[in-house]
């Protein structure tokens, strides 16, 4: 009977860290969402600032 009670609490202790686990893969997944947002808007800021740039020619002798 002992064993029952044993196995037992460590299932439900081993659940506890799965469920541990997955909130902070969670946590790490919405901050790499949130970090690519940000990539994102810097891109489309360059692509607009690299788009007013105009550079000289050259002149050819």
């Amino acid at each position: 009977m002992i064993w029952v009670i044993v196995l037992g609490c460590l299932a439900a202790a081993g659940v506890v860290v799965l469920v541990v686990l997955a909130v902070g893969v969670r946590n790490k997944i919405d901050d790499v969402l949130v970090e690519t947002r940000v990539l994102e808007e810097r891109r489309e800021e360059l692509k607009e600032l690299t788009a007013s740039v105009q550079l000289p020619h050259k002149h050819h002798e």
